[in-house]
């Protein structure tokens, strides 16, 4: 179950130690942001699971996991910083590999383009980034 644990901590120790992108975001966050936190930020999230991969004798070789990892921002546009963050996350994490304490991310790739509207409290928010398959041990 620790493979959840590994890509979390990887995919969040690339994009917080980027300069570029912390320039840009008041934060990176892992699933839900502080409440009355300022914009824009970072959030990913597993997505859905992939499943193990098995080899001989029913040893776990990765598991695969899908991420969803975008900028957020409360704009009326997805160009200016909301894009420049969803380009950023991707120069950091498509095709990438890494070790961190929890474990070993052995590849994460996007798979698709993500972005989303919402409304709440008559403030739009838009998302922008991407859905990235992480294979971790």
């Amino acid at each position: 179950m620790s493979e959840v644990l590994s890509a979390d901590a990887w995919i969040y120790s690339v994009l917080n130690a980027d300069v570029a992108l912390s320039a840009v975001v008041t934060g990176i966050y892992s699933e839900i942001a502080p409440a009355k936190k300022t914009y824009p930020l970072v959030l990913f999230a597993e997505h859905r699971p992939g499943g193990d991969l098995m080899g001989a004798g029913a040893n776990r070789v990765w598991a695969t996991m899908y991420y969803v990892v975008r900028g957020i921002d409360e704009t009326h546009s997805y160009t200016g910083n909301l894009k420049t963050i969803a380009d950023r996350i991707d120069a950091l994490l498509h095709a990438q590999s890494g070790t961190t304490d929890e474990g070993t991310v052995w590849e994460c790739v996007r798979t698709m383009p993500f972005r989303m509207t919402e409304q709440r409290d008559g403030r739009i928010f838009r998302h922008l980034g991407g859905i990235y398959r992480v294979r971790a041990i």
